[in-house]
Protein backbone atom coordinates (compact mmCIF):
# COMPACT_ATOMS: atom_id res chain seq x y z
CA UNK A 1 0.00 0.00 0.00
CA UNK A 2 1.52 3.03 -0.97
CA UNK A 3 1.70 5.81 1.76
CA UNK A 4 0.88 9.27 1.50
CA UNK A 5 3.52 11.64 1.15
CA UNK A 6 4.38 15.50 1.42
CA UNK A 7 7.93 17.13 0.29
CA UNK A 8 9.04 20.66 0.91
CA UNK A 9 12.38 22.86 2.09
CA UNK A 10 13.24 23.02 5.42
CA UNK A 11 14.42 27.29 5.82
CA UNK A 12 17.59 26.23 7.67
CA UNK A 13 18.45 22.89 6.48
CA UNK A 14 21.59 20.86 7.97
CA UNK A 15 25.18 20.25 6.61
CA UNK A 16 26.07 16.64 6.06
CA UNK A 17 28.94 15.23 4.14
CA UNK A 18 29.96 19.12 3.23
CA UNK A 19 26.99 19.87 1.57
CA UNK A 20 23.61 21.80 2.39
CA UNK A 21 20.50 19.06 2.94
CA UNK A 22 17.17 21.21 2.80
CA UNK A 23 14.44 18.90 0.72
CA UNK A 24 12.48 16.84 2.67
CA UNK A 25 9.78 14.14 2.38
CA UNK A 26 7.48 13.32 5.43
CA UNK A 27 5.39 10.25 4.45
CA UNK A 28 2.15 9.59 6.98
CA UNK A 29 2.75 7.48 9.98
CA UNK A 30 1.84 4.07 10.15
CA UNK A 31 0.01 2.10 13.27
CA UNK A 32 3.85 0.30 13.63
CA UNK A 33 5.60 3.98 13.47
CA UNK A 34 3.45 5.04 16.06
CA UNK A 35 3.87 2.10 18.32
CA UNK A 36 7.68 2.20 17.85
CA UNK A 37 8.13 5.98 18.55
CA UNK A 38 5.52 5.32 22.54
CA UNK A 39 8.77 2.96 23.55
CA UNK A 40 10.93 5.75 25.68
CA UNK A 41 14.88 4.22 24.96
CA UNK A 42 16.46 3.18 28.15
CA UNK A 43 19.23 5.67 27.86
CA UNK A 44 16.40 8.61 27.41
CA UNK A 45 17.15 12.10 29.22
CA UNK A 46 14.29 13.70 27.33
CA UNK A 47 12.06 11.72 24.60
CA UNK A 48 9.14 13.32 22.53
CA UNK A 49 7.24 10.44 20.75
CA UNK A 50 5.86 12.57 17.88
CA UNK A 51 9.48 13.76 16.95
CA UNK A 52 10.20 9.90 16.96
CA UNK A 53 7.20 9.82 14.90
CA UNK A 54 8.42 12.26 12.66
CA UNK A 55 11.98 11.32 12.73
CA UNK A 56 10.69 7.43 11.79
CA UNK A 57 8.88 8.68 8.41
CA UNK A 58 11.18 11.52 7.45
CA UNK A 59 13.47 11.77 4.40
CA UNK A 60 16.00 14.51 3.84
CA UNK A 61 17.81 14.13 0.27
CA UNK A 62 21.31 13.52 0.75
CA UNK A 63 21.31 12.18 3.97
CA UNK A 64 21.02 8.74 5.01
CA UNK A 65 17.95 7.79 6.76
CA UNK A 66 19.54 6.23 9.95
CA UNK A 67 21.34 9.71 10.78
CA UNK A 68 17.40 11.02 10.80
CA UNK A 69 16.64 9.95 14.69
CA UNK A 70 14.43 11.69 17.71
CA UNK A 71 17.66 13.48 18.84
CA UNK A 72 18.42 14.49 15.17
CA UNK A 73 15.36 16.38 14.94
CA UNK A 74 15.60 17.33 18.74
CA UNK A 75 18.94 19.08 17.63
CA UNK A 76 17.58 20.53 14.21
CA UNK A 77 17.50 24.73 14.39
CA UNK A 78 14.44 25.76 15.67
CA UNK A 79 13.08 27.55 12.56
CA UNK A 80 13.75 24.03 11.09
CA UNK A 81 12.14 21.81 13.87
CA UNK A 82 9.10 24.15 13.19
CA UNK A 83 8.40 23.85 10.07
CA UNK A 84 8.74 20.25 10.03
CA UNK A 85 6.02 19.99 12.92
CA UNK A 86 3.96 22.45 10.05
CA UNK A 87 4.64 19.77 7.33
CA UNK A 88 3.00 16.96 9.74
CA UNK A 89 0.25 19.12 10.45
CA UNK A 90 -0.40 19.54 6.49
CA UNK A 91 0.00 15.74 5.62
CA UNK A 92 -2.64 15.02 8.70
CA UNK A 93 -5.19 17.49 7.31
CA UNK A 94 -4.48 16.50 3.65
CA UNK A 95 -4.80 13.09 4.51
CA UNK A 96 -8.35 13.87 6.54
CA UNK A 97 -9.22 15.45 2.62
CA UNK A 98 -8.88 12.24 1.06
CA UNK A 99 -10.37 10.28 3.36
CA UNK A 100 -13.69 12.96 3.34
CA UNK A 101 -13.54 12.66 -0.68
CA UNK A 102 -13.42 8.68 -0.58
CA UNK A 103 -16.33 8.95 1.84
CA UNK A 104 -18.31 11.54 -0.64
CA UNK A 105 -17.86 9.11 -3.33
CA UNK A 106 -19.39 6.27 -1.64
CA UNK A 107 -22.40 4.95 -2.43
Amino acid sequence: MQKLTITGTLPIGVLFAGKLCNTVTLREATLRDGIKASITPEDATEFYPKLASIASCLSIDGMPAEQITHDFILDLDEEDGEYLLNLKAELTAKKKEQVQAAISLTP
